[in-house]
């Protein structure tokens, strides 16, 4: 049976559909992890969870209620990992994966697209690669790469402040976001690393989105093709 023309691109339409949907619930869920972090930082900014350091900083608790006393706990032992401070840990380090897993995949899903609107020769392939270089270039900002500098000669005492990425892991949501508040250079780098670099990176998904939309839309015919432009002036 010979293909036609309008098998071949209801074919290439529904696999550019099933790619769109794809690519919409990464970018959501990629949303939902960026404004987590954020809503992390500002719970513990604000003491609506309170994280203590032991004395050796590798133990951590959780508190809600005044401090206890200290005949309940012996002197020199340190003190449990509680419950609730256990699912904080484990909620950072899981947006944390999640995040550079679906900034990953999100990409994939975009170079998918732009391979089918090559081979067939589809409208709007350019937003769609201005899109794909876009998100590779925001998985390079999103991923931790403070985490490979955590070592015994960079301590916070000896680097006060370490080339991030955007998503920060447990050590620096413990240490670093009770900093004091002024009109400082320290400051005016913490909200910038807790605040600022995720509402940068919020700012490029959503450029990416709208961006790879547009060349959708130009693909399926859902949205008019551009103007031809005015012919070159013969030499």
């Amino acid at each position: 049976m010979v293909e036609t023309p309008i098998a071949t691109a209801a074919d290439y339409a529904d696999a550019i559909l099933i790619a769109r949907r794809t690519r919409s619930w990464l970018t959501l869920l990629l949303v939902v992890m960026l404004l987590l972090q954020i809503a992390l930082f500002f719970m513990v900014r604000t003491e609506v969870i309170q994280l203590h350091a032991s004395v050796s900083d590798d133990v951590i608790v959780l508190t809600t209620q005044p401090a206890l006393q200290p005949d309940t706990q012996p002197a020199g032992v340190p003190l449990a990992l509680k419950g609730g401070a256990q699912v904080v840990q484990y909620l950072t380090g899981l947006v944390d994966f999640l995040g550079i897993v679906f900034v990953l995949v999100l990409a994939t899903v975009l170079l998918v697209l732009v391979l089918i609107m090559l081979v067939g020769r589809l409208i709007g392939v350019a937003h769609v690669t201005a899109a794909l270089i876009g998100c590779l270039l925001l998985a390079a900002l999103l991923f931790p790469w403070q985490a490979f500098l955590n070592n015994v000669g960079l301590t916070a005492a000896q680097a006060d402040f370490k080339i991030p990425g955007v998503l920060y892991t447990w050590n620096e949501l413990l240490h670093r976001a009770k900093f004091q508040a002024g009109f400082t250079f320290s400051a005016f780098l913490s909200w910038a690393r807790f605040v600022g670099f995720p509402v940068l990176a919020l700012a490029m998904l959503i450029w990416i989105h709208v961006k790879s939309s547009h060349g959708l839309r130009l693909a399926l015919g859902e949205s008019d093709a551009p103007s031809e432009q005015a012919p070159l002036a013969e030499s």
